[in-house]
């Protein structure tokens, strides 16, 4: 469980009253609650070493795009690139303050262009590498852990107001220009204390096709919104899905203060029409081990659970029919099946 007293930093908006969009037959997905089958997968292989001889310590967030993996160890502030099939292994960026540098980097993201985008949270910029090759930064009006993405020059952050909760940002984008910052969905009303309620409404952006998903860390509302609208397409509520149902009552009966809350959703990604989300259960001792799969047809339809064969994962990405995440408890990059759930 996480206790937060932190105040935000976020220039509120003035409040406006949302009434029922949520519950708008044309916007609700799938929510029926039927039996979910768990599907346990198996490792093809696993590595724990940098090129250097170094051990991995926390990967925080992975990427696979094209035949590589994207891996971002907090502990040291650098991505490493792994060639799945080639015998490629190297490292961009590193910390420090000249401008090709990292000074406090939180995540990253891969732009259409194939150029790694490190969020510096240190400089409050983007830092753009063209494979090991420092060639631009841009700043950027928000950072933090969540994940962000890059489409057709834009950036799109988690940045929550009191009435939406996310920003797209034009690469042209100057420092203390409030005009180009276009302000996006809609914030959940979690709890009563304004700044929690901030922080608690920080995202997960996830690209999908033509629209992105917006997932929270500890609430169980996904929302997909069209990608050029803006437009609130669709919502699933995990609470109402098998098995979630009871992870989402632990998390409620645990939050005995508005300043406290349980982190369950770990990370996501996007693949193949499909949406994974990686989360912790309390069932039989504490496990981050389980991602559910929701397929989008226009709406949410929950397909299966996987079961990951270790008990605590940080992070996943998917690529190559294979799922490939970091397991805690060992330090290493796991590729894991991906097994037909049909």
């Amino acid at each position: 469980m996480w206790n937060v007293t932190g105040k935000g930093f976020i220039a509120k908006s003035q409040r406006a009253l949302v009434i029922g969009l949520l519950g708008l037959s044309v916007l609700s997905a799938c929510q029926h609650k039927g039996s979910l089958k768990i599907i346990p997968c198996e490792i093809l292989s696993a590595f724990n070493e940098y090129p250097d001889s170094s051990f991995f310590s926390n990967i925080s967030s992975m990427c696979y795009q094209e035949g590589y993996l994207y891996l971002f160890d907090t502990k040291r502030g650098d991505i490493a690139v792994k060639g799945i099939d080639k015998d490629s292994f190297f490292t961009i960026g590193q910390i420090g303050q000249a401008p090709f540098e990292l000074a406090n980097p939180t995540t990253f993201t891969i732009n259409e262009k194939g150029c790694i985008a490190v969020l510096d949270i240190g400089s409050l910029s983007l830092k753009y590498f063209q494979g090991k090759e420092w060639i631009s930064s841009l700043p950027i009006p928000s950072g933090g852990e969540s994940h962000f993405f890059i489409y057709q020059d834009t950036t799109y952050l988690t940045l929550p107001t009191d009435t939406t909760c996310y920003i797209r940002v034009p690469s042209s984008w100057e420092r203390g220009s409030i005009e180009r910052v276009d302000f996006c969905g809609m914030t959940h009303r979690i709890t009563e204390l304004d700044d929690m309620n901030l922080l608690r409404n920080r995202r997960h952006l996830i690209k999908g096709n033509q629209c992105l998903y917006t997932v929270c860390a500890s609430y169980p509302i996904i929302e997909k919104y069209d990608l050029h609208t803006n437009q609130l397409l669709a919502t699933i509520d995990l609470s109402k899905l098998d098995y979630l149902d009871e992870v989402c009552k632990f998390v409620k009966e645990g939050e005995d203060s508005p300043k406290s809350f349980y982190v369950f959703l770990r990370d996501a990604c996007f693949y193949d029409g499909k949406l994974y989300i990686l989360f912790a259960d309390w069932k039989d001792g504490y496990t981050v081990n389980k991602i559910i799969v929701l397929e989008d047809n226009g709406t949410f339809s929950p397909l299966c659970i996987y079961q990951l064969p270790g008990n605590i994962y940080t992070s996943f990405t998917i690529g190559n029919h294979c799922i490939y995440a970091f397991n805690h408890e060992y330090s290493e990059v796991q590729t894991i099946s991906l097994v037909d759930f049909h």
